[in-house]
């Protein structure tokens, strides 16, 4: 029924022209959608590849910092000796992220020393820098470490420091049971899971599939001990 005063609307069928022009404006999007995927997609691979080398190159300096006091292995009787790098502070202070906060605290640390040792300034720095070195160090492996591979080392442990390969396996295998979205599919493969654990030297792989803790493993547990902090509060 028609309203008086109203203007009747018809709609027209579409032309062919209209219906090519409409789907080319969406295939125009769905192309845009795909281009915008990929993209972030590269993007996002390109940030994990820096972070990864960025990694890479803070663990490498982190090294060489540990050795530079002297002439001899990072880890005595326990893993391989790690070569004396060529370290050079100028080179070091040319790359590094020179921050605004820099000056003044050098400042702080500098007053701080004198007032409290200013007797044995050289002494309290080297413990100073000692002690926030692997207290850092045992923090980043904290944060990264899964509660599967930290029951792996507690077990070593336990176990006077050797166990064979198959009983570390079980740690692995159970989390991926428990735990499918982290490790099922490849997400992350036990060669993954135990190379973590090498890299940040908590433990050694020996001949004939044996498994010994080093001594950062051990270290990393009294860390942990010192501040209370246990697998309870890890996943996966």
């Amino acid at each position: 029924m028609a309203i008086d005063g109203a203007v009747p609307f018809i709609v027209e069928p579409l032309t062919d022209a209209w219906k090519i022009g409409l789907a080319v404006v969406g295939l125009v999007g769905v192309f845009a959608l795909i281009i915008q995927a990929i993209k972030q997609s590269l993007e996002d691979h390109e940030r994990d590849e820096k972070e990864r080398e960025r990694d890479k190159n803070q663990q490498t300096m982190l090294t060489h910092l540990a050795v530079l006091a002297g002439d001899r292995p990072l880890v005595q009787n326990t893993l391989p000796a790690v070569p004396l790098p060529n370290f050079k502070f100028d080179d070091y202070f040319r790359l590094a992220h020179a921050s605004q906060l820099t000056e003044q605290t050098q400042k702080d640390i500098k007053g701080l020393v004198e007032q409290q040792h200013p007797n044995d300034r050289e002494e309290t720095l080297e413990r100073f820098i000692g002690m926030g070195y692997w207290g850092y160090m045992h923090e980043v492996t904290w944060f990264l470490i899964f509660r599967s591979q930290l029951l792996a080392l507690t077990e070593l442990n336990q176990n006077s420091g050797l166990l064979p390969l198959a009983r570390i396996r079980t740690h692995f295998d159970k989390a991926f049971v428990d735990y499918p979205d982290t490790y099922a599919n490849g997400k992350y493969t036990f060669d993954q899971w135990m190379n973590f654990m090498v890299e940040r030297w908590m433990w050694i792989k020996r001949p004939a599939d044996m498994i010994e803790i080093a001594t950062q493993g051990r270290d990393f547990l009294k860390f942990l001990t010192h501040w209370g902090w246990t697998a309870d509060t890890k996943r996966n």
